[in-house]
């Protein structure tokens, strides 16, 4: 059971100011080549087999995607393998998971 000094630790947002913003779709969480935020909204959620995940934008992932693919390709073995742990897959499209927003 709480006590009226318990919820005082609490923020107090209004239902209003909750949905004010209801219809705006969230920003891109990568960082621009000029290290600012991209200003782009974001398409979908990609979660690198748990060693990354975030909100992208498209022009983001088409960037990824293409670049992942080019490493592939340059490596002449088939598939991916994650620069953060080494991970081998299948194939680059094996190595995430996309969810559009």
């Amino acid at each position: 059971m709480t006590s009226p000094d318990d919820t005082a630790i609490f923020t107090t947002i209004s239902f209003e100011a909750v949905i004010s913003t209801w219809h705006e779709r969230p920003r891109c969480e990568i960082p621009t080549k000029s290290g600012s935020q991209c200003q782009h909204s974001a398409a979908m959620h990609v979660d690198f087999h748990g060693c990354s995940s975030g909100l992208m934008c498209t022009q983001h992932w088409q960037a990824w995607h293409r670049t992942a693919l080019a490493v592939a390709a340059a490596d002449r073995r088939p598939g991916a393998v994650c620069k953060w742990c080494g991970g081998k897959f299948a194939s680059v499209d094996d190595s995430c998971t996309v969810v559009a927003l």
